[in-house]
């Protein structure tokens, strides 16, 4: 860039810092009137119910993955911090699960809501009017306009992305320390996974129907079978866990459904999100920084 074009340079970056600074602050007011009317219990029960069906297998398998993915995560971020290539590589690679159709429509909220980025490419984003609005950008080139809006929604989709992706993994793992305490509760034991549970419900099925069957009556057959339990069939170890498996879904779904407002009254969700706005902004004054100077 020779020195004649460093004015331009200057006046853009600063023409483009306004527009920055005053979209931000507006979706910094937003905040409030959204989680006013989303992340409550109406709302987030409505979205649940809409995608149960698509997420009734995804659930179990987020709840089973999340204590194993946690510990592989930690172990690989501390191996990374000690100067691990392998460690930071198999972090990236690592899956953190399978994201729910619930999760994804509470993302495209935040997008659409907060950050005014539809799911439909074909309306005008609230940052692409802001920068038309202002009055010594209304004369910008179409080719630097759609190469600002779309970094810009790439650097905001990438952040809420992330923080949605966060979300799901805390409430995969409350749903996770939930199913251990209800087997501890339950079955005495803190080991159990989804199939554990389905065999230790068979073998209660078991020993319920051999008792009530006994020859010598109930009372003898419950002492009996306390001391030799009988083994569950395998159609019953099926139907068990089939049955532990709904039960996982609906249990991860209601935990699904009180996690966004349970933090939303304790003002987490405000945090989050004023946090997010605010890493936002500092990524996208580096990146636009480096598209106008580029270009």
């Amino acid at each position: 860039m020779d020195e004649n074009q460093e004015p331009t340079f200057s006046i853009m970056i600063e023409d483009i810092q306004d527009v920055l600074d005053s979209y931000i602050n507006e979706r910094n007011k937003i905040i409030s009137l959204y989680l006013k009317n989303h992340l409550i219990i109406s709302y987030c029960f409505k979205v649940q119910a809409k995608h149960i069906a698509k997420d009734f297998f995804r659930n179990p398998i987020n709840v089973i993955w999340a204590i194993p993915y946690f510990s592989i995560k930690k172990t690989l971020e501390v191996a990374e911090k000690m100067g691990s290539e392998w460690a930071k590589l198999a972090l990236l690679k690592c899956p953190k699960g399978l994201r729910t159709d619930y999760q994804k429509e509470i993302e495209q909220s935040i997008l659409k809501e907060v950050f005014g980025f539809s799911a439909n490419k074909k309306l005008q984003s609230v940052f692409e009017l802001e920068i038309l609005r202002h009055p010594k950008l209304q004369d910008i080139s179409p080719a630097l306009l759609q190469k600002i809006v779309s970094i810009v929604e790439l650097d905001i989709r990438t952040e809420v992305n992330l923080q949605c992706s966060k979300q799901q993994e805390v409430t995969a793992l409350a749903a996770s320390a939930a199913f251990i305490f209800i087997a501890h509760k339950k079955f005495g034991s803190h080991s159990l996974d989804i199939f554990g549970i389905g065999k230790e419900i068979a073998a209660i099925w078991a020993k319920k129907k051999a008792v009530s069957t006994f020859v010598f009556g109930k009372t003898l057959g419950r002492a009996y079978y306390n001391y030799s339990p009988p083994t569950p069939t395998s159609k019953q170890v099926v139907i068990a866990t089939l049955a532990s498996i709904v039960i996982f879904s609906l249990l991860s779904s209601a935990i699904g459904v009180l996690s966004y407002p349970i933090q939303n009254k304790l003002g987490l969700c405000r945090k989050q999100l004023q946090s997010l706005i605010g890493l936002t902004y500092e990524k996208l004054i580096v990146s636009l920084i480096r598209i106008i100077r580029n270009n």
